[in-house]
């Protein structure tokens, strides 16, 4: 059964068509404003939203803002409901992103089909992005999970050779507490809720789990909320580190997961990029378990490139390092220039083979 969030504040509306979706077979749900609107769009993650633009606390268009930034939400398709017919609101509401524009009064027979449309339309999206997904993430050098509320729904075969079973099934469908050292099992199941409620766009952060024989072995896990076969699951990537830490060490990020997963939506979809060939490149990125530094990199090109892999901005670093923005802007345009990457993405790859992010 579909969910459908109804945010209006109209009383009267917004009853008459929770009932009527549901009479046709919806789930629905409803808010009376924008701010409870998107409480509950993160509590249930629909599977389409309606909302009315002028409401109070905060209107239409920031509820749609707001729920594209956040990845668990960002993909929900979204259909803007108002008695505005100005052209420039309806321009405005499309250029935002929204899927569709309905004016009041509206006929439910109306509804109803945009719903149908909008709900197909994203049901082949994500068909087409799941499978093209899977085939990318089947067989990399880089160990890679999948969460589904706290337990395997997937893992490759590098990940549970990482962890010495011989077989995934021996996962599969079992808590990743059971996998967590008991030091860091409370911490790491904080940050993936946090990542699961899309307070967060991604982590980076150390940890250590066990292996089949209950040894400890220490990794770097990048972590990203996505929607999967309709499901809201958490991706993981897995790097084994060399060395011991501690529980001090670990360390937050927000950002390169989501980079990696948008180079790669945009390498397979966009571009129609065969997942063997993106599968190829990874293999040949990842195969170094040393510090290279094969391109000459300087302490301070280092230091930045440790801190993009954490998720700061081009500001946020030069205010930690307390330098211009221009510096920092052309010491990233050197490491581009001597890694030979194009874009962020790449160049966390480039880090991850070199492993200068432990250096």
């Amino acid at each position: 059964m579909k969910k459908v969030l109804i945010i209006e504040d109209d009383p009267i509306l917004r009853e008459n068509t929770v009932e009527f979706l549901k009479e046709e077979g919806f789930e629905t749900f409803a808010a009376k404003d924008g701010s409870s609107g998107v409480q509950q769009a993160l509590e249930i993650i629909p599977d389409i939203i309606l909302c009315d633009i002028s409401m109070p606390k905060m209107d239409g268009y920031e509820v749609f803002k707001t729920l594209q930034s956040i990845p668990s939400t960002s993909t929900v398709p979204f259909i803007f409901l108002t008695a505005k017919i100005q052209r420039d609101d309806i321009r405005l509401g499309m250029q935002l992103g929204a899927d569709d524009y309905i004016t009041k009064p509206y006929s439910f027979d109306d509804l109803l089909t945009s719903i149908q449309v909008r709900l197909e339309k994203s049901e082949r999206l994500s068909n087409s992005f799941d499978n093209k997904f899977m085939a990318l993430i089947d067989n990399p050098m880089l160990g890679v999970f999948i969460l589904q509320g706290e337990k395997f729904s997937y893992i490759n075969s590098r990940f549970a050779k990482l962890l010495e079973y011989d077989s995934d099934k021996e996962i599969l469908g079992k808590s990743i507490n059971n996998f967590i050292d008991d030091e860091y099992k409370q911490k790491l199941a904080e940050k993936i809720q946090l990542c699961q409620k899309g307070v967060y766009n991604s982590h980076y952060f150390r940890a250590r789990l066990k292996t089949a024989n209950n040894q400890p072995i220490n990794v770097t896990i990048f972590t990203s909320s996505v929607n999967l076969k309709g499901v809201n699951s958490i991706i993981g990537y897995v790097l084994k580190d060399s060395g011991n830490i501690s529980f001090e060490q670990l360390n937050d990020g927000d950002s390169i997961t989501d980079q990696i997963t948008e180079a790669i939506n945009y390498f397979t979809i966009q571009k129609n990029v065969k997942p063997s060939d993106l599968v190829k490149i990874v293999q040949e990125k990842c195969k170094s378990d040393t510090m290279l530094n094969p391109d000459e990199l300087t302490k301070r090109e280092i230091e930045i490139i440790k801190l993009i892999a954490v998720g700061m901005s081009n500001k946020e670093i030069a205010d930690k390092l307390f330098v211009s923005q221009r510096t920092i802007d052309s010491h990233k345009a050197n490491i581009l220039m001597k890694s030979g990457v194009k874009h962020t993405a790449a160049l966390m790859i480039y880090a991850m083979k070199n492993n200068i992010l432990n250096y």
